[in-house]
């Protein structure tokens, strides 16, 4: 009889089990429970866990074992080690639900009811292997933002442990927001911090972010829309919080909308518009000095114009005008004609309308009295021609500096002197004097000087008109990027009147 119960007491042992082998995911445990392997979780371990990221909203947990009370604090008195280097340590802790932990139905795994409390000298803290304090993770005020699965915008798929997020999030574990229709393939999706840090403008000291895009200039303020001056946001959703930065001529939350153009209002007189000063469009120069007489045969060089574009299409981007080369001895006609030229085949028509003609002449330090110095040839060593930029038909408001770059040559006979000094000067802020900071190879004196007396210069002028969308004579057309011009108005930027309609 002995032996009998001694044989079943054995087929009993060997028949429990745990279920399904713990599906080879798991080890089997004491009373043939399985303990899953890491981003394992059910009774057999036989489901995925999905990835976890920081929540985008966070809430207590409730009461998951329904025994009819939240638990929140810790057994005992003074400070309470736990130790969580041990399996043993790890079972005995965690089960008991007096440390604020219960076992669920819905996941072997052991999980609190309430965020576990802070590291507390008298309620105690909790070890983690390594020996650091995990016990900090009961929410302190205004943090909500705890790690969850699928970032709690999304539900998991146990046979895959890939997160099926819910509308408008994406990416693994549903971390990120999705951009609006992908961005309408005219845009990049970029997060917050991305967006925040921004690049800085090239040509520029200014440091602008990614989404930055001026609206208007009007009654001398610029209304822009975006990250105005770069810093480094590392808030909770730094990495999760997305939005489209648009290619250059798009814009709208999806990128879908197409810019037009900017123009210059054709009736506004009144200074009040003008920032409470007399209406002055934009007044630039640039200059052109001759180091070696034209009779050496010196090399010529090759240069283009620059600009960054503050309203149009390309917006806070340095754009270039088609190379021309320079040789000394034309005429400042010749000169002026090739940069009409590489003005009017600006990228994207961001200077239409602008005109650059010469406006003075020096020789031997003293400048020409001619009344066409057009006339004049660069010849002689320290020859110096001053161009007039007038946008008086172009851009409007504070235009940002245009350049005069070299882009190769001007290199001396036998390694000497440059061919020639050229640069650029606007006002500054105070209406001042300034050069245009140039590329590589300018070589603008300090202080913009090129003539040999300064006042001798055209007074560069900061504009102050107003430049809007469309100039403000008819609507813009977001899907085809034209201006609907009001009656009496015409032109791609309606910046034209039409007087036979008035």
């Amino acid at each position: 009889m002995r032996g009998i119960v001694a044989v079943m007491a054995m087929a009993a042992f060997a028949a429990a089990e745990c279920p399904n082998g713990c599906s080879i995911n798991g080890v089997c445990g004491r009373g043939d429970a399985c303990e899953c392997y890491d981003n394992y979780m059910g009774n057999d371990c036989s489901e995925r866990m999905c990835p976890f990221d920081l929540a985008w909203a966070d809430a207590p947990a409730g009461d998951l074992n329904h025994d009819g009370e939240l638990t929140t604090k810790y057994a005992g008195s003074g400070t309470v080690s736990l130790d969580f280097s041990t399996k043993t340590n790890r079972r005995q802790y965690l089960l008991d639900d007096a440390y604020g932990y219960v076992m669920t139905q819905f996941s072997n795994k052991i999980v609190p009811e309430y965020f576990p409390i802070y590291s507390n000298p008298t309620l105690g803290y909790i070890k983690g292997p390594d020996g650091s304090a995990v016990g900090g993770l009961k929410a302190k005020k205004h943090e909500a933002h705890f790690y969850a699965e699928c970032s709690g915008r999304g539900t998991c798929d146990r046979s895959t442990g890939q997160c099926n997020c819910y509308e408008g999030f994406s990416g693994t574990g549903c971390a990120r927001t999705a951009c609006p229709n992908d961005c309408s393939g005219a845009g990049i999706c970029m997060t917050a911090q991305e967006i925040a840090t921004g690049s800085r403008v090239a040509g520029s000291s200014n440091i602008r972010g990614r989404n930055y895009r001026a609206l208007s200039h009007f009654a001398s303020y610029t209304t822009y829309e975006g990250v105005r001056d770069r810093f480094t946001y590392n808030h909770w959703d730094a990495h999760k919080s997305t939005q489209c930065v648009c290619d250059p001529g798009r814009t709208g939350p999806d990128c879908s909308m197409r810019v037009c153009p900017f123009g210059r209002d054709p009736l506004v007189r009144d200074s009040a518009l003008c920032g409470n000063k007399a209406c002055q469009p934009e007044v630039q120069a640039i200059y052109l000095k001759l180091n070696i007489a034209s009779s050496s045969n010196p090399a010529p060089a090759i240069f283009r114009l620059s600009q960054v574009d503050v309203y149009g299409a390309d917006q806070n981007r340095k754009l270039y005008s088609h190379p021309f080369t320079v040789d000394a001895g034309r005429t400042a006609f010749d000169y002026e004609q090739q940069l009409k030229e590489a003005v009017a085949n600006f990228p994207n028509r961001a200077l239409f309308g602008t005109n650059i003609s010469v406006n003075a002449f020096e020789r031997g330090g003293v400048k020409s009295t001619t009344i066409y110095p057009q006339s004049l040839s660069l010849t002689d060593v320290g020859d110096v021609i001053e161009f007039k930029v007038d946008f008086t038909l172009g851009p409007q408001g504070d235009v940002n500096g245009m350049g005069l770059e070299l882009v190769s040559g001007n290199t001396g006979t036998g390694g000497g002197t440059d061919t020639f000094d050229f640069g650029s000067v606007q006002a500054d802020t105070s209406g001042a004097r300034a050069s245009v900071t140039g590329a590589v190879g300018a070589k603008e004196p300090a202080l913009g000087q090129f003539f040999t007396t300064v006042s001798d210069q055209l007074a560069p002028k900061n504009g102050n008109t107003p430049f809007v969308q469309c100039s403000g004579r008819g609507l813009c057309d977001y899907d085809a990027g034209l201006c609907d011009c009001f009656t009496g108005y015409f032109g791609p930027s309606c910046a034209e009147q039409n007087a036979l309609a008035m």
